[in-house]
């Protein structure tokens, strides 16, 4: 049975709108984000780290690696350099986790109709995600490149405090900001919001195949990027950079910059969107 990617085929331009759209939304939405209020108790942060609904609605409808590909980008683009930062070779560690985590779980998908698939799919993508960073993070404490403040009563704290993050992101990024809303707007979407791209809809597929998900050839490229990401985190943190910068534009209007880039970043979403419709409209006539 063939997968779905292999029976709809994308023309290079509506897989350029698809990355700009992409790339466009899941960065406006990184920079909400940042202005939501976060929650300590003792040593635990309570945050959503990114809404994984918008990147996992997207890769299921359209195509997942365009999709994964924009979304990382809009998060270094709209999240970093838009604020004024760059973290240089330690972007390279997100770019890549982030990237492979959305594109696995749009390939979970074959039937965008079905609920399970969905939820299975946020699960796959957040999990991935923040597992694949939490090892990275355990590993810098443990050969020494990241100092750890130790918690009273727990011996084996960087284990206990990275644990305690994961379930945190998992729940609020994978679940809460994630299964559920992808749960509903995938259905509701499909079928709506890719002719107005001049794509056709992804087709139903009665049965998910995981041979083809998780073939050899995805997981030894999954594998390698994970050591990638790994080894740049590594050198980030010894404090080899390359192009690293923080120009501050936090601070800028009393600390409110932050809304002004995202009205800037609404704005541009607005303009590609009539470019990626005035281009369809453009195609059918």
């Amino acid at each position: 049975m063939q997968t779905i990617e292999r029976e709809r085929r994308l023309t290079s331009n509506q897989k350029f709108m698809v990355l700009m759209l992409s790339m466009t939304i899941f960065g406006l939405a990184d920079l909400v984000t940042q202005i939501l209020p976060e929650l300590s108790i003792g040593f635990i942060e309570i945050r959503v780290p990114y809404f994984a609904f918008i990147a996992i609605t997207l890769a299921i409808l359209f195509d997942p690696f365009t999709v994964a590909i924009g979304s990382a980008f809009g998060a270094v683009i709209f999240g970093g350099l838009l604020m004024g930062n760059f973290g240089g070779v330690g972007e390279i560690e997100g770019f890549l986790q982030l990237s492979v985590a959305i594109f696995l779980g749009g390939m979970a998908v074959s039937n965008p109709l079905n609920k399970v698939q969905v939820f299975i799919a946020s699960c796959i993508t957040v999990g991935f995600d923040k597992l694949v960073g939490g090892l990275v993070d355990v590993a810098k404490v443990l050969i020494g490149l990241e100092g750890l403040e130790p918690v009273s009563g727990l011996p084996e704290s960087i284990f206990i405090i990275q644990g305690v993050e994961f379930l945190n992101d998992f729940i609020l990024a994978g679940i809460i900001f994630g299964a559920l809303p992808a749960m509903y707007l995938v259905p509701k979407l499909y079928g709506k919001i890719e002719p107005l791209l001049g794509m056709k809809p992804r087709k139903e597929m009665p049965k998910m195949e995981w041979s083809k998900i998780l073939n050899v050839k995805v997981i030894l490229v999954s594998i390698i990027l994970g050591l990638i990401s790994a080894g740049a985190a590594f050198l980030s943190e010894m404090d080899i950079n390359i192009i690293e910068f923080e120009l501050g534009f936090e601070e800028l209007l009393g600390g409110k910059f932050i809304y002004v880039a995202i009205i800037i970043s609404a704005v541009l979403l607005f303009g590609i969107w009539r470019y990626c419709t005035s281009k369809r409209k453009e195609s059918t006539n």
